[in-house]
């Protein structure tokens, strides 16, 4: 129940407890928007927040040159696509370690920076939401060239 003065996403919250009816854990991605994570986590205490894929790629990218950028996205695709936190870990030190890892060392540490809240979808139980290699591919069309 919603009391006086309280948001009314709020009494939804205190309502499930966290939880869906179904009792699954809530989660929420985040486009990297400064306390946008810090205000999920207040609402729902026990949310799961992770940083949008599309958006933590564009941000390691952009300060790669523009004929590296292909490059580099096909090297970061096995961190994102690990099927468990060890494997990203291991994939980014891999990265980290290659040519493209040495050359742009500031698309590691946008990685490493993020990797809490990275990997988060990683602690989720398999099928609980769609891979986010699959989320990527309707910006690929969005964002080619004429």
């Amino acid at each position: 129940m919603r009391r006086a003065g309280q948001p009314r996403h709020q009494g939804r919250a205190d309502r499930r407890g966290g939880t869906s009816r179904t009792g699954a854990k809530r989660a929420g991605e985040c486009d990297g928007l400064t306390g946008l994570p810090e205000a999920i986590e207040a609402t729902w205490p026990q949310a799961t927040v992770q940083t949008c894929v599309v958006h933590l790629i564009r941000a390691a990218t952009r300060f790669v040159s523009y004929s590296d950028r292909k490059a580099v996205a096909a090297a970061l695709r096995p961190i994102y696509q690990a099927p468990s936190e060890e494997a990203a870990w291991e994939a980014l030190e891999t990265f980290e370690a290659s040519e493209l890892g040495q050359r742009y060392p500031a698309a590691v540490r946008t990685f490493t920076d993020s990797w809490e809240r990275f990997a988060g979808l990683m602690l989720l139980p398999a099928g609980t939401v769609d891979a986010p290699h699959r989320r990527l591919e309707p910006r690929k069309r969005q964002n080619r060239r004429p």
